[in-house]
């Protein structure tokens, strides 16, 4: 799966105002038949990783005017990362139909009992690094399935799940019920889905600096696998809120060069 036209809110860090060139632009349909971003890439740069922004969707010829500092950027990876996705473990929350948005939860005794199976499907995988949701519940999944392997693990609030604000840890159906109202609109006190993604773009975007070439664990949410099907496989995030969520044992990602 290809990164391709990888959106996500973040400020090109590595640009310099002064040696900037001018853009060159263009602008396609997608084959789902949707607009896509422009290319905004900057000419002879001879870097192998390169943050490059673009500007907003085309819509009737026009671009749309962007929100606050939202940037849509491309990573330009010269080695490809290959990124395994699981979710965290079954919580005492979920077990209770509970939503628990940003709470951290707790593995009940199922999820424990998954949590090693994860840990006898993966160990032998050779990962150099996890990366993981910094809410208790993911850590624990981590601890739990990794318990005696030496591989170091990262935790990384930018993996987390949507953060429902008043409604963390409120009725599952009162969350899930009406999930489109909040794919642009933040729920109250808390973000949009659109948002909660982005943050999985920036991760993905920083993936590069230190991880080209490798294949790379990484364990979170609902919102964290929406976000690599979003920016990984072009998926349109309206469509996928739509869905109701499914389990499998882990889903498999490839960052590499649009």
């Amino acid at each position: 799966m290809r990164i391709g036209q990888q959106e996500a809110s973040f400020t090109n860090r590595g640009s310099n105002p002064a040696t900037s060139q001018t853009p060159s632009t263009s602008s396609r349909t997608s084959s789902k038949g949707r607009d896509e971003p422009i290319n905004v890439v900057p000419e002879n740069d001879g870097a192998s990783n390169v943050s490059t922004i673009e500007a907003g969707t085309v819509r009737d010829g026009k671009p749309e005017p962007m929100i606050g500092h939202i940037r849509r950027v491309r990573y330009i990876c010269a080695m490809p990362i290959e990124i395994v996705y699981e979710t965290h473990s079954t919580t005492e929350d979920s077990e209770k139909g509970i939503a628990a948005g940003w709470l951290p939860g707790r593995l009940s005794d199922a999820g424990r009992a998954n949590a090693v199976m994860l840990g006898q499907r993966r160990r032998g995988s050779g990962f150099p690094v996890i990366f993981v949701s910094d809410l208790q519940r993911a850590v624990e999944t981590v601890e739990v399935a990794f318990a005696d392997v030496a591989i170091p693990v990262l935790k990384d609030w930018r993996l987390r799940e949507c953060d429902y604000g008043q409604l963390n840890g409120a009725a599952a159906h009162e969350v899930h019920g009406d999930r489109r109202k909040y794919l642009d609109l933040p729920y109250p006190g808390g973000e949009s889905w659109r948002q909660a993604t982005d943050r999985v773009g920036r991760f993905l975007s920083d993936l590069p600096l230190r991880w080209e070439g490798q294949r790379i664990l990484v364990v979170g949410h609902l919102a964290t696998r929406w976000g690599l099907e979003r920016f990984l496989s072009g998926e349109d995030l309206s469509e996928l809120i739509a869905t109701d969520a499914s389990w499998q044992a882990g889903w498999e990602y490839r960052l590499e060069r649009g």
